[in-house]
């Protein structure tokens, strides 16, 4: 219980004491919610925002949202712990991928975009984007860390029938 709010794994069971790779392989609520309890308000907002939550991510396209995410000054405890299960905030769909493109990048935030390039009727390049470094959200050897988490996620975790034979 969390300022009166029930954290509950997605099974509604416990899982009794588990490894932190065990808790990221099984998704754990419970255990995520008292990470970020740990963590506290101004870290974890401040870790989204390196992954681009909460802000535009200027892809050339109309109407993009920047989504929702709390000021750490407004957050109680059971807000710190739903958004560290990925609730109490809103991220589109973009800045979802653009955040795991992030960690397959060694860490490193790039702007999306939508088209590579443009060719005129005879091959040749009418316009052409370019790879354009947003930030560094994450240092390169906790990125490997979290690749080698979220990789067992797909191994041996919850995410089973994400995996791609191959790879």
């Amino acid at each position: 219980m969390v300022s009166g709010k029930r954290i509950q794994n997605w099974n509604n069971s416990s899982f009794g004491t588990v490894t932190f790779a065990d808790v990221v392989k099984q998704s754990l609520n419970t255990c995520f919610a008292l990470v970020g309890l740990d963590l506290g308000a101004d870290k974890l907002v401040d870790y989204a925002k390196k992954f681009g939550f909460g802000e535009y991510t200027g892809i050339e396209l109309p109407g993009e949202e920047a989504g929702l995410i709390y000021n750490p000054d407004e957050m109680v405890a059971s807000d710190v712990a739903t958004m560290a299960i990925g609730q109490s905030v809103a991220v589109t769909p973009l800045q979802l991928v653009t955040a795991f493109s992030a960690i397959a990048n060694d860490g490193i935030l790039l702007k999306p975009h939508i088209v590579k390039n443009i060719k005129n009727a005879n091959g040749t390049i009418y316009s052409e984007t370019h790879v354009e470094e947003v930030r560094r959200s994450l240092e390169s050897a906790s990125d490997k860390t979290l690749v080698g988490l979220l990789e067992q996620v797909v191994a041996a975790g919850g995410g089973r029938k994400a995996a791609v034979r191959g790879y």
